[in-house]
């Protein structure tokens, strides 16, 4: 029904008309034909839950910049998805979103003092 909506819209036909022909209010006969016209779905979306912060785009985008620079880190990925997307991400959900395509971002080696004291003069640190 919900294509036959589309359809019948889509021919330049008044949103009344098209309700009065299908029996439903001329509401549901204008939601659907936005939805379509928004992202060419009419579809119901269910979800449950929190709302994804990034998009799949960005999801993508920090494969993309995850792969092409191999050094980088959780932070670095998420500053530089804020740069080009204007999107701010924690480096938990950067780290997840890696995860989930089992990429995962270089994480810095911090020595405590206890074991970097502990190490013999002749290894040198710097």
């Amino acid at each position: 029904m919900i294509f036959y909506v589309v359809e019948l819209s889509d021919d330049w036909n008044v949103e009344l008309e098209v309700s009065e022909e299908l029996g439903i209010a001329q509401s549901v006969i204008s939601r659907l034909w936005q939805r379509f016209q928004d992202d060419g779905n009419v579809s119901r979306c269910y979800s449950t839950g929190r709302p994804r912060v990034t998009t799949p785009n960005e999801d993508r985008y920090l494969a993309v910049t995850a792969k092409r620079n191999r050094r980088s880190t959780v932070s670095d990925l998420s500053r530089q998805l804020s740069s080009a997307t204007g999107t701010t991400v924690s480096r938990q959900t950067v780290y997840r979103r890696l995860g989930h395509i089992d990429l995962y971002a270089r994480r810095l080696c911090q020595m405590c003092s206890t074991y970097r004291n502990s190490l013999s003069p002749a290894i040198s640190l710097e």
